[in-house]
């Protein structure tokens, strides 16, 4: 069998057995969110809920969990300015904030932690296959808190070999496409 990246089994940390139950049940609904989410943006495209279904019937569903420590200095990175590479981005933010966002305008703001709620980041191979329409979010994380800082970050992929083309729907005379196609995982 030919192995695929980012493919295979979780490994999970002998000094923490409880880890394991609950975020198999997060991961199971984040995926499934992550699901609903492409339906609603295929919807939105015009393109009927289940557009995404065959490009992502092996979906590379990876989860992160974060801790950002307090910085020694003010102003450090905890992750430097950058887009995610996937489709969408779920992150589960704690109260601490440090999340920034770069407006269209150049502008850092601040994403703010609300109880309850996910910040859903776009990324690069949706905004390559909107040919732009949707754009990648550029983001970083400073802790200014001086406290421990957590988060947990799921990031929604389609399958491995899946063709990346701007979609027709969002080309035009005025909007050539900006993008050559390519396989999911070799851009």
């Amino acid at each position: 069998a030919t192995r695929v990246p980012m493919h295979g089994p979780n490994q999970w940390p002998a000094h923490f057995p409880g880890l394991r139950g609950p975020a198999e049940t997060y991961f199971a609904a984040c995926e499934k969110l992550g699901r609903r989410l492409l339906a609603g943006i295929a919807s939105g495209l015009g393109l009927g809920e289940a557009f995404f279904e065959p490009l992502s019937s092996e979906a590379m569903v990876q989860m992160r969990m974060f801790h950002y420590p307090p910085p020694e200095e003010e102003a450090v990175y905890g992750s430097s300015p950058h887009t995610d590479y996937g489709m969408i981005t779920l992150l589960a933010q704690d109260p601490i904030g440090g999340l920034e966002v770069k407006t269209l305008s150049g502008e850092w703001v601040s994403a703010p932690y609300i109880e309850g709620t996910l910040v859903i980041n776009i990324g690069d191979m949706l905004s390559r296959l909107t040919n732009g329409k949707y754009n990648s979010t550029l983001h970083r994380v400073i802790n200014r808190a001086q406290k421990d800082r957590y988060s947990v970050a799921m990031f929604y992929h389609l399958n491995a070999d899946a063709d990346v083309t701007p979609l027709k729907c969002c080309i035009t005379a005025e909007e050539p496409a900006k993008y050559s196609s390519t396989k999911y995982l070799t851009h």
